[in-house]
């Protein structure tokens, strides 16, 4: 509120800017019974405004104009007059010193002109929208969070990402992280909202207050995965063929132990498989193969399953692959970028990305009794599996591979639950499928290293784009750190519990993966290169954060 100095000296000519002389106006000045006065009581024959004149306020320096004390419409005004005459309103004299009020409001707009504005980079989720700020510009927001009695404020200026803010508020309320609560937030219509639904731009626009609430959907599913036994029937088991090998054993003795026979000479074997951008694993599943099969098929696409723009990885990575350039049968498959807000299913468009799989194995001169193996990149058989089949006879003309399920790393084993892979003999009714084609699994075929990447940033690209992407049920799962963090520690990067028929096995497999110090039976490309691929064995769980995919470095 302006403060004003009672000085008692209103200007009595009614053009001020006529000069005032108290030699010449003393007489005109009103008598006043001071006595009366100094018993703090007003007579009731004094007439206030002709004893009390209003005096005019003191300029104030707080960078913005005083108008409540300058409105000559404002009957309690702190102005002493206000001419009624349009031309003397003109150059009225406001404040003290007397001032005109244009001079007045232009030094104030030029004080406010040269504020610093403070430009940073929004997320770029945002689609590189900037956002200015004065200097000194905070706007404080009230939190509170479920279950905790006493609130907090925070300067939601102070951030440029929903992520920093949502590290800030947990190091408010004393929490080791964010994944049991969600961020909500009361908009200025009133309606409490998701932050992750809107963007970083929309929500410092119009958030009001934030609550954190305790994720009730997490918890539901998780209840949900815990009570699958009694809600679920388990598929039909498997019958398991035996799977016999050593070394420096002959095929013809193999065979004979597994019920086969030897043939004259081996099969073709065509190795498919739709490729994402599991580079590293590539290149060990190739060279660990390359003496078995006859052509590589691959075929890649523009976006993911779910939708998203993708680079093709192996074309731009083709001489690292060289090795294999006369067996390679590379084709590119135009998938569709799914629009924004739309809820396309990704099984969809992995299943058309495999009926294009068929055309290209024919193109790639595949034909009946040859044999075809069927799984994804990180799926790898392992060398005498292929040998043996490719060398005996009377093999079934379908099995599925089982092999050992490891994850992020050799250095976490899971199980033996891996049935996916498949052999085929080739025939007029072979169509490429990644489903239970079979009851006939051949036991330990293989390894199967699931999110086995070099880089964090792949990590988080295939937690958006593979069929089971609507996992991902918040932001902060793509966190760089958080996804570190899970690496090392063998936990779940979807926080979900084992996917289990029995709570035997279901409890058996809740919390983190034992890690393993072994690596004996694996690639032995793997072994040969041991310092190359250091995050595939035992001790190297943590990752690199630089990437050399154009299109896939970008923090979520």
């Amino acid at each position: 509120m302006a403060m004003e100095l009672q000085l008692s000296l209103a200007l009595f000519p009614t053009n001020p800017t006529k000069p005032f002389d108290l030699n010449t106006h003393h007489r005109a000045l009103p008598c006043l019974d001071f006595d009366s006065i100094s018993r703090k009581k007003r007579p009731l024959d004094i007439d206030p405004s002709s004893a009390f004149r209003r005096t005019l306020p003191l300029l104030l320096w707080n960078d913005h104009p005083n108008n409540g004390d300058d409105d000559p419409k404002n009957p309690n005004s702190a102005s002493s007059n206000h001419p009624d005459n349009p031309e003397e309103q003109e150059i009225e004299l406001v404040g003290w010193p007397p001032l005109k009020k244009r001079r007045k409001t232009l030094f104030v707009q030029k004080r406010i002109g040269r504020a610093v504005a403070i430009r940073r980079p929004a997320m770029e989720n945002d689609g590189g929208v900037y956002r200015e700020l004065n200097s000194n510009n905070s706007r404080y927001v009230k939190v509170k969070m479920e279950g905790v009695g006493i609130g907090r404020k925070v300067d939601i200026r102070q951030h440029h990402c929903l992520d920093a803010l949502r590290a800030t508020l947990m190091n408010m309320f004393d929490k080791p992280d964010s994944d049991g609560y969600n961020l909500t937030y009361q908009d200025t219509d009133g309606d409490w909202l998701l932050a992750e639904d809107v963007t970083w731009r929309d929500f410092i626009r119009t958030v009001q207050r934030i609550k954190l609430e305790k994720n009730i959907f997490n918890y539901g599913q998780k209840i949900s995965y815990f009570f699958r036994p009694l809600w679920d029937n388990p598929p039909r088991p498997f019958v398991r063929l035996p799977h016999y090998y050593a070394e420096n054993v002959s095929m013809e003795h193999l065979c004979r132990l597994h019920g086969w026979s030897l043939r004259s000479e081996p099969r073709r074997v065509f190795d498919a498989i739709i490729f994402s951008n599991e580079l590293d694993l590539l290149e060990i599943r190739w060279r660990e193969l390359y003496p078995y099969v006859w052509k590589f098929v691959i075929l890649e696409s523009h976006t993911t399953f779910t939708g998203i723009r993708k680079p093709l990885v192996f074309d731009a990575n083709r001489a690292r692959f060289s090795f294999a350039k006369n067996k390679t049968v590379h084709d590119v498959f135009s998938g569709k970028v799914a629009s924004p807000g739309s809820h396309r299913n990704p099984f969809d468009l992995e299943s058309q990305q495999r009926v294009a799989m068929n055309r290209l194995l024919r193109r790639a001169g595949i034909s009946n009794g040859d044999l075809l193996i069927m799984s994804d990149t990180d799926e790898i058989p392992s060398p005498h599996t292929v040998k043996l089949l490719q060398w005996c006879d009377e093999v079934p003309s379908i099995v599925h591979l089982e092999m050992r399920n490891y994850m992020y790393s050799f250095e976490f084993p899971v199980d033996y639950s891996s049935w996916r892979a498949s052999v085929h003999i080739y025939g007029p009714y072979t169509h490429y499928r990644h489903s239970r084609q079979t009851n006939l699994i051949f036991s330990d075929a293989g390894w199967h290293c699931s999110f086995c990447f070099r880089n964090i940033q792949d990590f988080a690209f295939k937690m958006t784009a593979y069929s089971h992407a609507d996992r991902v049920r918040r932001r902060d799962f793509l966190n760089y750190a958080r996804i570190q963090k899970l690496i090392c520690q063998g936990d779940d990067l979807f926080d979900m519990l084992p996917e289990e028929y029995t709570f035997q096995e279901l409890i058996k497999k809740m919390g983190s993966i034992p890690r393993s110090s072994s690596a004996v039976h694996l690639p032995a490309y793997l072994i040969e290169n041991a310092d190359k691929f250091r995050f595939l064995l035992p001790g190297g769980c943590v990752r690199t954060s630089a990437n050399s995919i154009p299109g896939l470095n970008r923090q979520p």
